[in-house]
């Protein structure tokens, strides 16, 4: 388990809060998908679980009902309570 910006445990199944745009993630993505993500920053999104690096594996929907998976570290998320 890994905790969050504010020291918070991170759990599967939790809410999150994605806090920033990791550094070189938006890098050789498709506009759309660069917007989706920007737009994700400051909103409510679900944790899935952690990757085999321990990155958190975030899921959300754009604007245009498009599904989306990110991987960022837990650094970057506060937990929603």
């Amino acid at each position: 388990m890994k905790n969050d910006r504010d020291g918070r445990l991170v759990c599967e199944g939790q809410s999150v809060i994605l806090l920033e745009t990791p550094a070189g993630l938006l890098n050789g993505l498709l506009l759309s998908d660069q917007e989706a993500i920007r737009e994700a920053v400051g909103q409510t999104v679900a944790f899935v679980g952690f990757d085999a690096h321990d990155n958190a594996e975030l899921e959300f929907t754009d604007a245009n009902s498009h599904l989306h998976t990110i991987w960022v570290s837990c650094s970057l998320l506060r937990v929603v309570h």
